[in-house]
């Protein structure tokens, strides 16, 4: 119920005039009908605010979940480093590759979380640092003792020279596949670290994300740079006749969880170039594990 001030041939609501029709009698009259008044401009602004909030909190959302598929590679690689480790096979080069990555992925987020020294609470950051401070000694720490503690840095510039030119020396149409697959992974990885909110995802994972969604995409990108890392091992598995060892069926196996859950992600968007990508990485990774051993 409004209180409602009328005069001849115009009605006054909140302060604004409004024309009616002529009254029999010139004088104000003061009566309560009926009325829903409509925002007010504060209500209007609240509102459009808690809108925007919650957009944004959806976006940055969905650049974690991203950021959180794309972990299950390095999971995986974890796990089978501890095999590896438990059975002293750290010295075979697909371990060593996998200890550099490892230590490259650490060295990346220890860089992006140093730039967001100031957005993050004491204890948050404290953890993260310990976490890929951990990784990055003990993934030099395994990789040091596979050379017998002598390293050097012409053996890591040799060993990195050798997977880029194996990346063109492609012995069957799956291993050009996981070639490509590995270059783009690079050069998504680089794009994205550079400009998170700009490169390769639909506006709605980006607008509006903020700083959070920022820090959540690199963290994306510097995900995507290990997963080349996964390629080439994979690849090279391949191209050795090795690719149905357990090693390599566990890093598969986690690319195709990893395609299913991001498929599962683009899909609640409604991003249909996403679940493309997606689909498309899925079966190769498919096609990987269920390639049959050659003799």
């Amino acid at each position: 119920m409004t209180l409602i001030a009328v005069k001849q041939g115009r009605c006054s609501v909140f302060g604004q005039d409004h024309f009616t029709r002529s009254t029999p009698k010139a004088h104000y009259a003061a009566t309560f009908v009926p009325f829903k008044p409509a925002y007010t401009r504060s209500a209007l602004a609240k509102h459009e605010l808690n809108s925007r909030t919650q957009h944004s909190i959806s976006r940055v959302q969905t650049c974690r979940s991203l950021q959180r598929a794309t972990l299950l590679p390095i999971t995986a690689t974890f796990w089978v480093l501890k095999g590896a480790a438990e059975h002293n096979r750290l010295g075979s080069n697909t371990y060593r590759r996998l200890n550099l990555g490892l230590m490259a992925w650490a060295a990346i987020n220890l860089a992006l979380l140093a730039s967001e020294t100031s957005a993050l609470t004491s204890w948050c950051f404290s953890v993260q640092v310990a976490f890929y401070a951990a990784t990055a000694v003990v993934g030099g720490y395994a990789w040091a003792s596979s050379s017998g503690f002598a390293p050097t840095g012409r053996q890591v510039i040799d060993g990195f020279l050798g997977d880029v030119q194996a990346l063109f020396n492609n012995k069957t149409f799956l291993s050009g596949l996981l070639a490509l697959l590995s270059v783009a992974a690079v050069a998504v990885g680089s794009l994205i670290l550079n400009q998170p909110l700009t490169y390769f995802h639909p506006s709605e994972f980006r607008l509006g994300a903020g700083w959070l969604g920022k820090m959540a995409m690199r963290s994306y990108a510097a995900n995507v740079l290990f997963a080349a890392v996964v390629m080439t091992t994979l690849k090279d598995a391949l191209d050795r006749g090795r690719h149905t060892a357990s090693t390599f069926k566990i890093l598969a196996k986690a690319a195709v969880a990893t395609a299913v859950a991001e498929i599962a992600i683009f899909a609640s968007t409604g991003c249909t170039s996403g679940i493309i990508r997606e689909v498309v990485f899925g079966g190769i990774m498919t096609s990987y594990l269920l390639k049959p051993k050659t003799p």
